[in-house]
């Protein structure tokens, strides 16, 4: 975790202690072990013996990587791994991270799932199902490329921009960078447990009889469980995502749209930590969220089906939601968290319009002198389309808080366009409008 260490070996700051196994409490003053919903204190004997347990499994499993033998294929890398899975948290990102320090050209630097992933796909290989495996798999190809696995962290680091990337603890390598904003949609369950969400703000996932979502170490070792608690009919491969997105993904400031079958029924913002409350009959993994509207609307189109989905790669998709619900108090906040968007250039602009790269430069360049531009042409030829992306190309990012369309009509006025008062339950409240909105984003 020190600063001066993380340019070279990557950082494990960020997320809660309790992922070590075994820490000192600063606030309760006390040795403390288990998980941000259930902590359990230690005494001074008790810490030294969960210590010295964390400890020789470390060693057991040093031991045995030294005593394998060469690491020459993903075969040998599952051999290994069929000798080191009894040992507790094996496939936890600090753990992992321990044994690549020790063995630096045995395993790779991506101690995280999702970059583990990230870097195997883009090699065209299939990444193992163990995390341990993957680290194997990631430093065969840079023995291949005869460069040392630290080196080709970096180069990944800068050729990918992996580093401007969303991030937290568990997810990114060689990168500090705090967790950016994301969309995400919600199913409610029945109108009864969505009513309880309302009352008590909260938002509730099932899958009740695998316990605490946090004491998972992977997705993998989550679906495992998944099967063995209920069955193997299906891959169990969703419900294993969801259940690790909403204890370790889904974050605070998160937006959430929440909807009943093909209906959008209310939306809100993640106000805390993931909670698995035992006492609870029912629903017992828990997130609180403050519902900032409640109603109905329509679905526009048709709606992912699964329960909880990360849907900030979508930006037409979240457009065409943040148009249905009026603007809510948030707007009035200054400090909003960045929100991941993906990047979009000029070369996505002509791979999405037709249009020669002359045509595009002479657009552009009007466009920044005059300040604006008039496309015309009949309707459904395309000009909203290519006035949003032109927009996108500009800003660089396919942000759909910055870009917005507006319809000006005979009634619209300053108040619609700036800012105005609007009537509340207790009488009139200014509100700042889309123009006053735009220039916070920016």
């Amino acid at each position: 975790m020190d600063k001066d260490m993380r340019e070279i070996f990557g950082s494990i700051a960020g997320g809660a202690a309790y992922k070590f196994g075994l820490f000192f409490h600063k606030k309760t003053q006390s040795w403390t072990c288990g998980s941000p919903a259930k902590p359990v204190k230690l005494t001074e004997n008790e810490a030294i013996q969960k210590a010295e347990e964390i400890r020789n499994d470390l060693v057991a499993g040093a031991e045995i990587i030294s005593s394998f033998g060469p690491l020459n294929s993903t075969a040998d890398y599952e051999q290994l791994y069929k000798q080191l899975e009894h040992i507790s948290g094996i496939n936890t990102v600090w753990r992992m991270k321990y044994y690549q320090m020790l063995f630096p050209i045995l395993f790779a630097p991506f101690y995280g799932q999702d970059i583990q992933l990230d870097v195997l796909h883009f090699l065209n290989q299939t990444p193992s199902e163990i995390p341990f495996i993957r680290m194997g798999q990631i430093a065969l190809f840079s023995k291949k490329c005869n460069i040392p696995g630290i080196v080709f962290g970096h180069i990944w680091g800068r050729s990918t921009n992996h580093n401007n990337k969303s991030n937290d603890s568990e997810t990114n390598t060689l990168s500090d960078k705090k967790h950016k904003l994301h969309y995400w949609m919600y199913t409610v369950f029945d109108d009864t447990s969505w009513m309880e969400c309302q009352q008590k703000e909260i938002m509730v996932l099932g899958m009740d009889d695998i316990g605490d979502y946090s004491q998972y170490d992977s997705k993998e070792s989550l679906r495992q469980e998944l099967i063995s608690t209920y069955d193997n009919s299906t891959s169990r491969k969703n419900q294993a995502l969801m259940a690790w997105n909403f204890a370790n993904k889904l974050a605070i400031n998160d937006v959430v749209f929440a909807k009943r079958s093909n209906t959008l029924v209310g939306k809100g913002i993640v106000t805390g930590d993931y909670i698995f409350d035992d006492s609870r009959q029912e629903y017992k993994n828990i997130r609180t969220v403050k519902w900032l509207q409640i109603s109905e609307w329509e679905h526009p189109g048709k709606s992912v089906a699964k329960r909880l989905t990360d849907i900030t790669p979508y930006t037409d998709y979240i457009e065409k939601l943040i148009t249905i619900f009026t603007p809510d108090e948030l707007d009035d906040v200054d400090t909003q968290p960045e929100v991941d968007y993906p990047e979009y250039s000029s070369a996505d602009f002509l791979s999405d319009v037709y249009m020669s790269e002359q045509d595009y430069e002479t657009l552009v360049n009007v466009l920044k002198m005059k300040k604006n531009i008039i496309l015309q042409g009949a309707p459904g030829v395309g000009k909203t389309f290519t006035a949003k992306r032109l927009a996108y190309s500009i800003i660089g990012a396919k942000n759909p808080d910055r870009v917005q369309m507006i319809q000006f009509h005979q009634s619209y006025s300053y108040e619609d366009f700036i800012e105005g008062y609007r009537p509340t339950e207790n009488g009139f409240t200014i509100k700042k409008e889309v123009f006053l909105q735009i220039l916070q984003t920016c």
